[in-house]
């Protein structure tokens, strides 16, 4: 028994290597766009936000409650691809193209994020999107 326990000491530390999902600036915004974009879990997307992109989020999430929106339905779908990350002095600039479906509807949009150090992680700090004329 006192052999397991050791095991277990020795593979537990193993086990949390590996476990940030945002290590790097393109690992930090994927994130993000799932839980904000694909999950719609805006506490999850606070997780992974600070500064205006934080402050958007939870504005979001406040109006969102007051008005009793956010509960089981039909969520459209959204598929996003990464095109292009430019390192700058203090962040880092990952654009995305994103396309939304919502129930036939498809709409494009292009997806600004700003994505910060924090520690050792990596965090979005504003985000912006903008229409895109469908192809």
């Amino acid at each position: 028994m006192q052999q397991l326990g050791r095991r277990a000491s020795f593979l537990l530390p193993l086990s949390f290597l590996g476990c940030s999902k945002t290590r790097s600036p393109e690992a930090a915004a994927a994130e993000f766009v799932d839980r904000y974009y694909v999950e719609k879990d805006h506490a999850k997307a606070l997780d992974v936000s600070a500064d205006l992109a934080a402050r958007r989020v939870q504005e979001e999430q406040h109006l969102l409650k007051e008005a009793g929106v956010g509960g089981p339905g039909a969520q459209p779908r959204v598929y996003y691809k990464l095109v292009r990350e430019t390192d700058r002095k203090d962040d880092t600039e990952l654009i995305y193209t994103m396309t939304i479906d919502a129930g036939g509807m498809k709409l494009q949009k292009e997806l600004r994020l700003l994505v910060k150090a924090f520690g050792k992680d990596f965090k979005v700090v504003s985000f912006a999107e903008n229409d895109v004329a469908a192809p």
